[in-house]
């Protein structure tokens, strides 16, 4: 049942993973279905601009720059004002104009002759504002339109904050809002895809080192989320926490979960050991304090000395994931290699464009989306896995119902087996029983008679009672051998039943005082006749020795927690009995009584006097012992 449980569990885990998985394929494709037709009859693009450079309260004139400008790859790590300003031959004065930024900040202010068309942030920027995370469009009222235009972009850059301003295009509204759009997106509307996928994916990477413990999945889900969390930073104006602080929590989080996902890649590859193991783990427990450290001492050293250390460790999984291919190409291992081979790639395409390329300052990293491709990829990786234990595991069960039918089988013979051998083993003792209770009991009243009969001074009355009690023990021993089940008060009335004409013949009367009583738990045919041997014999010293006319047998429930006994009291009016006295039952009829008492668990007292004399026996039933 456990194993079925199990695997019940990893079916509802594959079903959710491959709905989740259908749901993101759906909204990728909504999404691709909603993307405007663009249409390729570009507007006029300003790619060159006047600019003014103010840091440190000192401005400095620049010749004509080509756009796009990169604050900190132009200027540096610093604080700042840059002031463009550009001319717009406006060709009709009548007709709406648009304006298109893809990438402007941290703060700026956008002038159209003098007219203040568009602001975002202060100057100098707030810890929190940053606008170069999205494309702008603006809408330039006709009025404020000469057929000279003077554009005007105002930027403030924090030093580090990656300020700048991109080429500018400039037309009508339909064709400009067209690239407006078409950038839009795949710099937004992508972005929430991917981060939706990715946050399933993590979620899921979740979900599934919680079921199965396996720490692999913690590695992807961890490096999912924290990837998931750099793209959404870009959706994120103005910034969630003060700048330098968010920065550093944009740089751990990148730092992290490139080590996190060679891990898993090692681990899946079942490589998990050797230098590039330990440079992986090292970089993951030193990754946070690195960061720290580069934030209070500003070292620049220590972060180019770490992202080193991060190239390093990526090139050194792609090696080891190759290598390993060629010695075992799996399909699981091909898929592997084949993510890790697009990642590197676009690695290595964005890393010559940021350091080559002058237009960086818009240019869309790759790695971004492969990234997302290798997250899937683990994920197939992963649900493969899933699969194939779930199949083993089906496999196992089979193999395990087919092993507890074959042992059902052989215990169901053992058990026979046994029970025959118990019921021949019973079957024995009961005729060993049957053979002593025969002989001590009926052969010794039987040969009793007999020596009475040899004897000429014996009478026909003691020969007759002696045969009568040899005919009470013959019939007691047959009652004995119907198992009453614990059934107390039939077990009285057959006693009753067949005592009562000797009673009568001796003269004595019985009284009957039997309440409802319990039944007996575990009691077979062995303690029924003990009881009724020990009754036998009470009543056979009454009619022998007693001299009574009257004799009450009483049984009683008695409940006293956390006992409770069953009471039986037989009391005559005789003469009592002394020790001396020839109606003392102190020879063998005593020892026998105690014996039986005591193969009973029972408890027997005896109180004689003047006014006649008393046995009780007290039961302890069997569920209060």
């Amino acid at each position: 049942m456990a194993y079925a449980n199990s695997t019940a569990k990893v079916d509802v885990m594959l079903s959710i993973a491959i709905r989740l998985m259908n749901c993101a394929a759906l909204l990728l494709a909504i999404a691709l279905a909603s993307v405007p037709s663009v249409s390729w009859a570009a507007p006029a693009v300003i790619d060159e601009a006047e600019v003014a450079i103010t840091v440190a309260g000192t401005t400095r004139q620049t010749e004509p720059i080509h756009l796009s400008f990169n604050w900190d790859r132009s200027i540096g790590a610093v604080d700042g004002q840059a002031r463009f300003v550009m001319q717009i031959p406006v060709s009709n004065i009548s007709e709406p104009l648009a304006i298109y930024i893809p990438r402007v900040g941290n703060s700026f202010v956008v002038n159209i002759n003098q007219h203040e068309l568009a602001r975002y942030g202060s100057n100098p920027p707030g810890p929190y504002d940053d606008a170069a995370t999205r494309p702008r469009y603006f809408s330039v009222p006709t009025d404020w339109l000469t057929p000279q235009t003077t554009l005007e972009v105002i930027i403030a850059a924090k030093g580090g904050r990656f300020g700048g301003l991109s080429t500018i295009t400039t037309g009508s509204p339909e064709e400009v809002h067209k690239l407006f759009a078409r950038d839009e997106f795949e710099q937004i509307n992508l972005r929430l895809m991917l981060i939706v996928v990715g946050v399933m994916l993590g979620m899921l990477g979740l979900l599934w080192w919680v079921r199965q413990r396996d720490i692999s999945y913690l590695y992807y889900a961890l490096a999912e989320l924290l990837w998931s969390f750099l793209t959404a930073r870009h959706l994120l104006s103005p910034a969630p926490l003060p700048w330098p602080l968010w920065g550093h929590v944009i740089q751990a989080a990148f730092v992290l979960s490139v080590p996190l996902q060679c891990k898993f890649a090692l681990i899946v590859i079942d490589q998990d050991k050797g230098w590039v193991s330990k440079l992986t783990n090292f970089l993951i427990i030193g990754a946070i304090p690195a960061v720290a450290a580069v934030g209070i001492y500003g070292g620049r050293t220590l972060g180019f000395f770490w992202m080193g250390l991060l190239a390093i460790d990526v090139l050194a999984m792609a090696w080891v994931v190759f290598s390993t291919l060629s010695r075992n190409s799996n399909l699981e291992r091909k898929i592997l290699a084949g993510a890790v081979a697009i990642m590197l790639i676009c690695a290595i395409r964005d890393v010559t464009v940021r350091w080559m390329s002058p237009s960086i300052y818009t240019d869309i990293a790759w790695v971004r989306y492969a990234w997302t491709g290798f997250g899937i990829g683990f994920a197939w990786i992963i649900a493969e896995r899933m699969r194939r234990a779930t199949k083993a595991l089906s496999e196992m069960n089979a193999s395990l119902a087919d092993q507890l039918a074959a042992r059902d089988v052989e215990l169901t013979a053992a058990f026979e087996r046994e029970r025959v051998r118990d019921m021949e083993q019973g079957a024995l003792l009961e005729r060993q029983r049957l053979m002593r209770d025969l002989h001590d009991g009926l052969g010794s009243h039987l040969v009793g008679a007999l020596r009475m009969a040899q004897q000429v001074s014996a009478s026909k009355a003691e020969i007759t009672a002696q045969l009568r009690m040899a005919v009470d023990q013959l019939k007691i021993t047959v009652d004995a051998m119907q198992d009453v089940e614990g059934d107390i008060p039939s077990l009285l009335g057959a006693i009753r039943y067949r005592l009562s004409p000797r009673l009568q013949a001796a003269g004595i009367s019985l009284k009957w005082n039997v309440d409802p009583l319990p039944t007996m738990q575990h009691w077979g045919v062995r303690q029924s006749y003990d009881l009724q041997m020990i009754l036998l014999e009470v009543f056979t010293n009454i009619v022998a020795h007693s001299g009574a006319n009257c004799v009450t047998l009483s049984a009683h429930h008695h409940v006293q927690q956390p006992i409770s006994n069953i009471n039986i009291e037989i009391c005559d009016n005789g003469t009592g009995i002394t020790p001396d006295s020839s109606n003392s039952p102190a020879g063998k009829g005593m020892a026998s009584m105690l014996a039986r008492a005591k193969a009973l668990g029972a408890v027997m007292s005896i109180r004689s006097g003047t006014d006649g004399t008393c046995v009780v026996l007290a039961l302890t039933c069997a569920d209060d012992a």
